[in-house]
């Protein structure tokens, strides 16, 4: 199994993946750099979701090993953390790739919203209020 692990998570993806999901020992690797490269070219280059998929990958891995225990001790296998990982990564994953969009606010935004013979029509815009002749006694001084 080809493990690589070069401590540079910000340039590399391989590395970025590696690190979120805590697997850069070399002597105890989780995932192949083929497993890794296969979740990242899975989820679009998103380390985030890379990351998540690939705990889910570990974790049903570890699932197959038994849980142990001797008297009062207990040695549980890691799966049940490397799914809440999975969950947190996952997470982590549509706080990145979403941002929040207030529309018109701009007048080219608006200009293109207006122009869009698709959009459905308003039900009433601004000047369905004004009254006839209001804007000409407000320019006289007589109101």
């Amino acid at each position: 199994m080809a493990f690589t692990y070069t401590d540079d998570p910000e340039n590399v993806a391989r590395d970025a993946v590696r690190l979120l999901v805590g697997d850069t020992d070399s002597s105890d690797p989780l995932l192949s750099d083929a497993e890794v490269a296969f979740y990242l070219s899975e989820n679009g280059s998103n380390n985030y979701r890379a990351g998540s998929e690939a705990c889910k990958a570990i974790a049903a891995k570890l699932a197959r090993l038994p849980d142990f225990s001797a008297g009062s001790v207990r040695i549980t296998n890691r799966r049940d953390e490397f799914l809440k990982l999975a969950d947190t990564l996952s997470r982590r994953a549509i706080t990145t790739t979403v941002a929040p969009y207030a529309g018109g606010i701009s007048k080219a935004d608006k200009q293109i919203y207006e122009e869009n013979t698709d959009r459905v029509e308003p039900f009433f815009t601004r000047n369905d209020f004004v009254q006839p002749g209001a804007d000409r006694l407000a320019n006289s001084g007589t109101v």
